[in-house]
């Protein structure tokens, strides 16, 4: 692994003054904006945020470093943590236990037992994110330099075997990245509602051809993929074993064309990023070793958990940002990305 790309400090010293903050933009706007400017959910770009100076000496700071797909979603819930909105005419207040008079920050800080400020731009813990590669943020959380650290799903899956301290990461999933097999909805009503993992293989690869064989209608199996960097490698490298794909018959870029090309047919099977699975797409079930799972559910053999990682049990300020990650305020950034499928989504 290379060198930190961070200076050796304790995770729980405030960090220097040319660490850049994303909390109070000098004219930042947002989708919790307390004034009455129509503004858009959050920035359009991933450029960093001016330091509040007021607030940067004595408010409690959270580093996080991303090195993984994640870094955007961070990133906007970043933003809006540090604005402390009030939440009032929030859609998804009533799913808090709280009333809408209170402020975002504050009310999952208050859960920790971290006085509230009561004011905006002013959180009880403001949020600092930097972006790293994934081997820096494993060994900065190892060395506590940072305090909560996410990294791409080989890393991650890697932690314990490449620093034989992996017991020491303690997981705390914020969504479900990977993909999900969709079938023309007449294979599904004929019969066919559910694949093992082994026979998809099978068919990327070619071998099986007929859906007869998996126990559907005695018609030829087409095999609509994506372009040649979907699925991504470590699906490839994982799911389909790093088989080549030599069953697929067409290959279509946009996941929108994809979906509609399998379901006007009635002999296609495809796949597609899970975040689109959310939609009417006729999503298979897939079965290992005899058990079934649906897309939203741990065990699907082409899905991984996306995670943010603390050396060891979080503590009260790691707890209340985890909190408002998993919590609909913190998945409504989750649920804007396609790539992604919210925690509390479920298949119907």
């Amino acid at each position: 692994m290379g060198p930190s790309s961070f200076p050796v400090a304790s995770r729980r010293e405030t960090l220097a003054a040319s660490t850049v903050l994303l909390g109070s933009l000098a004219g930042c706007t947002s989708i919790f904006d307390d004034s009455s400017s129509s503004t858009p959910d959050a920035p359009s770009s991933e450029g960093t945020a001016a330091t509040d100076r007021r607030n940067e000496t004595t408010t409690p700071s959270l580093h996080v470093q991303s090195g993984s797909e994640l870094h955007r979603v961070l990133h906007e819930a970043a933003i809006a943590w540090n604005l402390n909105p009030k939440l009032s005419d929030r859609s998804w207040v009533a799913e808090l236990d709280t009333d809408s008079d209170g402020r975002l920050a504050d009310y999952f800080c208050r859960r920790e037992g971290l006085n509230p400020t009561g004011k905006r731009s002013n959180p009880p813990v403001q949020i600092v994110i930097s972006h790293s590669d994934p081997p820096s943020v494993v060994q900065d959380l190892a060395a506590e330099r940072v305090d909560l650290g996410d990294t791409r799903y080989e890393t991650a899956g890697s932690i314990s075997e490449s620093l034989t301290i992996g017991d020491r990461f303690v997981e705390h999933q914020v969504a479900t990245a990977g993909s999900a097999f969709i079938v023309s909805p007449s294979i599904i009503d004929e019969g066919v509602t559910s694949l093992r993992a082994a026979e998809v293989r099978d068919i990327y690869a070619g071998e099986i051809t007929n859906w007869q064989a998996v126990g559907g209608p005695d018609r030829e199996i087409r095999v609509i993929a994506g372009p040649d960097a979907s699925p991504p490698r470590w699906l490839i490298d994982t799911f389909f074993d790093g088989v080549p794909e030599t069953g697929v018959d067409v290959r279509f870029g946009k996941e929108a064309t994809r979906i509609n090309k399998i379901e006007s047919r009635d002999d296609a099977l495809g796949e597609i990023p899970v975040g689109f699975a959310v939609s009417d797409a006729p999503v298979l079930n897939l079965s290992v070793d005899g058990t079934r799972y649906s897309v939203s559910e741990t065990g699907y053999p082409s899905t991984v958990n996306l995670a943010c990682y603390t050396w060891g049990e979080p503590d009260s300020r790691e707890r209340a940002f985890i909190s408002y990650l998993q919590s609909p305020a913190g998945q409504r950034y989750v649920d804007r990305n396609r790539d992604f499928l919210p925690l509390d989504w479920e298949a119907d």
